[in-house]
């Protein structure tokens, strides 16, 4: 009979146990799939850059489903659209802790690293992705990224092929291209890629701003407009739309409405060093002093390797006749970027103003080994040599000038005035002749 009775208690524990075993799966199942349900919704906010909620969603899946390793990607990847860097990187090394052979973390951690200029880092992380999928498309492009910035252009060129060859539809290979094609100053192929990315999706807004520029350096201001303009439409948070529409501005001596546009990228982005260094810019031209030394400084606080922030506070300091301040602004400035052909010459110009013509000699020098197409650089270092009355050696500089830039009014009648100087007097009223046609006037 105990025996019995005995038996009857297993089988009871047993169904009892099973009962459970079955509610906990039945439960862990239930949490699944309302952990998917959030996790899905997220995935639809952060295609419509709605970041503060897809990250609210993606932090619903992990909570319901603490193994999620795709909720801590999109979540990461959700911070990391926001700009939170460092939450994003946690998220990211938690995918990988979970599942180390999950390739999309390392890419989002190499896109960090690459947002953050740390460009070593992102490339070791960008190599472990593609070790990891040697057919990730998306691995190529961030790579290729990498190396734009690093100026490593054939390299970039070869990532970029190779991730259109493992994906044509892949819209971003095409404007990563593109990007390498501007920096070439081959505006034809650019063009033609950022095209194509547009056809394979209209909604991709960092090729029109990309076009826009492209646009404007082959001097069709109205179509780069219209395409700053599609970029601000698509996302009116668009910042590269805003810093380049305002860098566009002040290439068109339209000031105020630069500031406007770069106040508006501040807004959305107070760290960004490089609309305060346009800012500045804008401010300078207006004369406003005071104020553009003001952003400069800060864009300096904002990016201390950035070698153009102190290209543009030297300009100010030298504007305002400082010029060993300025002076010491530009070799901080070769000092991080030693190929800053524009630092090399506005070094020479500060220079020129103390009275060392030789190191002004030499910088204009630099400036020209660096650019060989540097008008300006002619230009001016045909000045230096007139000073010194080295009139052949002026001559043969503003002769380059002219051959670069056969429209250089002002060198036109700085070297008449250097034939005027060796008794040539034919030649240089042929030069004075061509300054006023030039320019309506009869001298500056």
């Amino acid at each position: 009979m105990k025996i019995i009775q005995s038996l009857k208690l297993v089988k009871f524990a047993l169904v009892v146990l099973l009962l459970f075993l079955i509610s906990s799966c039945s439960v862990f199942q239930s949490s699944k799939k309302a952990a998917k349900s959030h996790y899905d919704e997220g995935t639809n906010l952060l295609k419509a850059n709605e970041f503060d909620k897809a990250i609210e969603s993606f932090s619903k899946a992990i909570e319901l489903d603490p193994q999620y390793v795709e909720a801590y990607y999109s979540r990461g990847k959700a911070l990391t659209d926001s700009k939170q860097y460092d939450r994003a990187m946690e998220d990211f090394s938690k995918a990988t802790e979970l599942d180390p052979q999950y390739v999309k973390a390392y890419y989002g951690r190499g896109r960090i690293f690459t947002e953050s200029k740390q460009y070593d880092r992102a490339l070791q992380e960008l190599n472990q992705a593609i070790e990891l999928d040697p057919k990730y498309a998306e691995a190529y492009y961030g790579r290729g990224r990498v190396l734009t910035e690093s100026k490593q252009y054939d390299r970039a060129k070869e990532d970029f092929n190779k991730a259109i060859e493992l994906d044509p539809q892949y819209g971003n290979g095409y404007t990563g291209r593109g990007n390498v094609y501007a920096h070439l100053g081959q505006y034809e192929l650019a063009l033609a890629d950022y095209e194509r990315a547009i056809q394979l999706d209209p909604q991709e807004e960092n090729a029109y701003v990309n076009r826009g520029l492209v646009y404007y350096f082959l001097k069709q201001k109205e179509k780069a407009m219209a395409d700053f303009a599609k970029a601000i439409e698509l996302d009116p948070q668009n910042v590269g739309a805003y810093n380049s529409r305002g860098y566009v501005y002040i290439g068109l001596q339209q000031y105020d409405l630069a500031i406007v546009d770069l106040a508006k990228v501040i807004e959305l982005d107070p760290e960004n060093a490089q609309a305060r260094n346009n800012r500045g810019n804008a401010y300078i031209a207006l004369g406003q002093y005071e104020l553009a030394l003001a952003d400069v400084n800060e864009a300096i606080r904002l990016a201390p390797e950035d070698a153009a922030v102190y290209n543009t506070r030297g300009q100010i300091y030298q504007t305002l006749k400082e010029y060993d301040a300025a002076i010491a602004d530009y070799e901080r400035a070769i000092l991080i970027n030693p190929e800053f052909s524009q630092a090399y010459y506005n070094r020479g110009i500060a220079y020129y103003a103390l009275g060392e013509n030789d190191s002004a000699i030499a910088d204009y020098t630099e400036a020209i080994q660096i650019a060989p197409q540097f008008s300006q650089a002619y230009y001016n270092r045909g000045i230096v040599y007139y000073t010194l009355s080295e009139y052949e050696g002026a001559i043969a500089d503003y002769d380059q000038a002219i051959q670069i830039n056969p429209q250089y009014a002002l060198a036109y009648y700085s070297r008449g005035l250097a034939y005027q100087k060796l008794g040539k007097t034919v030649e240089a009223q042929a030069d004075f002749s061509k300054y006023k046609e030039l320019t309506g006037k009869d001298h500056p």
